[in-house]
């Protein structure tokens, strides 16, 4: 088994460097009295809070959602595409759910789709939500609802599909990018997907499927024949092996270091997302438990443990007496039902909820080796400095950190093409780097705040414990910056490039040290 459930052992303890990698893998950070009680309280209520969406979150009056659609309905209005990336800016520092923005993220690269030809910040937003809504669904019912919104069929040129002349840019990418993944398709299935697709298109801002623009001739598709439709398609591509490896491959992607990953692991994680997929649409608590058989053998505690108890709340105590199963089997509350972790005794765990939680359980994801080894994206470090710093109340101006997110090279709702963006390494290059040098230094003298005040790091430091101690200065900020906190010697480096041999702390020594550390190689890293 490579998904072996995480316990704290003299070998990997529940440690502060655990504790700070959870939060840079699973969210976008987070502030040291987060850090500092989910050390207290262990790794299951930790993980529970992540999987949930009830992280704390400092934001501005009680009803973030509400105000976070004002905000939104108020960029659409606008038809200024800076605002609507400053809108999801603030959907990520602020959401009391940061993995769901996380997997907001990745789907929003998987299925990347620019507003530079979609030309409609509706559309673009509509899909966010959609995103939003299906992160921790079965892929099927994120499939189904993406591929039909006009964003994409806008973005893909599917409107200007007809029987008498197909067009391949959605089956084409359905295929390769959405689904099966290159190599395991050929140009003929290809061809016949595209006349599958014809008749969808969008009228008056709808998806809609017109009978008139359908080929309904006969189809070869993946070796199946016959009248086949779209919502055929779908299912087709949907049944292949293929695609839940593709998906699995992704969610390592996300939440796994480079080269962690072999592929007996991924082939592991495609075979319970299937199974998870095939109990949750069939629904019922003996198709779930059949699902987790299958995966993990009948004695097996991954059967039951990987997805285990994870909200509190009434709902689970009414499952545990409807159903009368044990502690161990019941999961979630009414938040993670809202959420797509819905209780697995009632089989409505979708395939992708389940994976994202079994990597985040698992020895692997918090193995020493799978800690500091992933570079961090432009949303992910930018976000993730000012969670960790806790400059949200007010933020610095998420207009001004969209340019800024853009500079470091991933400007949101514009992805670079077709394929997303690379990731990884590719982040990283002479230019990035001075650009996030720059971030760094303008973030710490406070110019990024619409007032423009600069922030009294002094009076930050004497909340967090640090009274005039240039290198306990630079100890905590190591906690909260970097992947794991550096030893002392690695934050001596940084503190004597940046402030010499000053020892106690000043307004000054204060800010370059904020810059010094969050712009070093250390922070890149999560």
């Amino acid at each position: 088994m490579h998904w072996q459930p995480y316990t704290p052992d003299d070998q990997a303890p529940w440690n502060l460097k655990r504790v700070t990698h959870l939060h840079r893998r699973a969210g976008f950070s987070a502030p040291w009295n987060v850090l500092e009680r989910d050390l207290r309280e262990g790794p299951e209520a930790a993980i529970n809070r992540l999987l949930c969406g009830q992280q704390s979150a400092d934001k501005p009056g009680d009803d973030f959602e509400a105000l976070s659609r004002t905000i939104g309905d108020a960029a659409v209005a606008s038809d200024n595409p800076a605002r609507l990336k400053a809108w999801w800016l603030y959907r990520m520092i602020l959401s009391p759910d940061p993995l769901g923005e996380r997997l907001t993220l990745l789907w929003h690269n998987h299925f990347a789709t620019s507003n530079r030809k979609v030309q409609s910040l509706a559309h673009m937003r509509e899909q966010n939500e959609l995103f939003r809504r299906h992160a921790r669904d079965n892929f099927a019912d994120m499939l189904s609802a993406v591929v039909k919104h006009p964003a994409i069929l806008i973005w893909l040129d599917a409107d200007s599909n007809r029987r008498d002349h197909p067009n391949e840019n959605l089956a084409r990418e359905l295929m390769e990018l959405f689904t099966l993944g290159e190599g395991n398709y050929g140009e003929s299935d290809v061809k016949e997907a595209a006349r599958a697709l014809t008749g969808w298109t969008v009228k008056g801002r709808e998806f809609r499927e017109v009978a008139a623009y359908h080929d309904d001739g006969e189809k070869a598709v993946l070796g199946r024949q016959g009248k086949l439709r779209g919502d055929d398609l779908l299912s087709l591509l949907l049944e292949q092996p293929a695609t839940s490896q593709r998906l699995a491959r992704r969610i390592c992607e996300r939440f796994m270091g480079e080269g962690m990953v072999e592929s007996a692991a991924i082939d592991e994680l495609a075979a319970g997302m299937r199974q998870h997929e095939q109990a949750s649409a069939i629904g019922g608590e003996d198709a779930s438990q059949v699902a987790g058989a299958k995966l993990a053998g009948e004695d097996s505690d991954l059967a039951t443990d990987a997805v285990g108890q994870r909200c509190p709340g009434d709902a689970r105590q009414a499952v545990r007496d409807a159903t009368g199963a044990s502690p161990r089997t019941v999961l979630a509350a009414e938040s993670a039902e809202r959420r797509g972790f819905a209780p697995a005794t009632t089989g409505k765990q979708g395939g992708i909820a389940w994976a994202v939680e079994t990597v985040l359980r698992s020895a692997a994801f918090f193995a020493d080796e799978n800690i500091g080894n992933r570079v961090l994206g432009p949303a992910e470090y930018i976000v993730g400095a000012v969670r960790a710093l806790e400059l949200v109340d007010p933020p610095p101006s998420t207009i001004v950190l969209a340019e800024w997110t853009a500079a470091l090279g991933q400007d949101l709702f514009e992805p670079p093409n077709v394929f997303g963006w690379s990731g990884g390494r590719s982040w990283i290059n002479t230019r990035s780097l001075i650009a996030r040098s720059n971030f760094a230094q303008r973030l710490a003298e406070g110019a990024l705040h619409s007032h423009g005040a600069p922030t009294d790091w002094l009076a930050w430091a004497r909340r967090h414990g640090v009274a005039s101690s240039a290198d306990d200065f630079g100890r905590l900020l190591a906690r909260l910056l970097w992947a794991g906190a550096g030893d002392d010697a690695e934050v001596r480096v940084v503190r004597q490039a940046a402030i010499g041999d000053e020892t106690v702390l000043t307004a000054e020594s204060a800010f370059r040290l904020v810059a010094a550390m969050l712009g070093s190689p250390r922070a890149q890293v999560g």
